[in-house]
Order: C-alpha cells, then structure tokens, then sequence
C-alpha cells in the first residue's frame, strides 16, 4: 500500500470528520469510505481536495485500502506514461 497515498486520504478524512459529533468514527485501512457520515458538501470538499493532490479522480467507494490501491495504480500508469 502506498503510504504517501494512505496518509493524504487519512489525513483528509480526519479533518472532514474533526467536530465532536464524529468522535466515534475511526479513520483506519479497514474504514469503508462511502458508508461515513457525509453531507453533500463534506464529501465533495474531501474529494477536491485529495483529486488536488494527486490530480486523480477518484469515486471513493470501499475500504481505505482499496481505494489507496486503486488510486495507486493509476498514479504509477500515469507516471508511466
């Protein structure tokens, strides 16, 4: 798993879900991403922000895992161009 793409989600996440109402929500590889507690707005500033980043585009859907993998394979491909 790539790290550098794990922490950007993580650290994204954490700070879409920081407000005391989300003190249960744990941020881990296992979190299934389109299952958390998001607004419209919420969601599209956490997407934006990551698809800044990485200037991949991303649907978000699955385990943290899963989308670092897949977002790490399109990272390589598009390096390997």
């Amino acid at each position: 798993m790539n790290t550098k793409i794990f922490n950007l989600i993580k650290k994204n996440l954490e700070h879409a879900f920081n407000l005391p109402k989300y003190k249960n929500v744990v941020i881990d590889e296992n979190t299934v991403v389109d299952r958390l507690p998001w607004t419209p707005a919420r969601y599209s500033k956490f997407k934006d922000a990551v698809e800044h980043e990485l200037s991949l585009p991303c649907e978000y859907r699955g385990t943290l895992k899963q989308i670092v993998d897949d977002l790490s394979e399109g990272y390589i491909l598009r390096l390997d161009r």
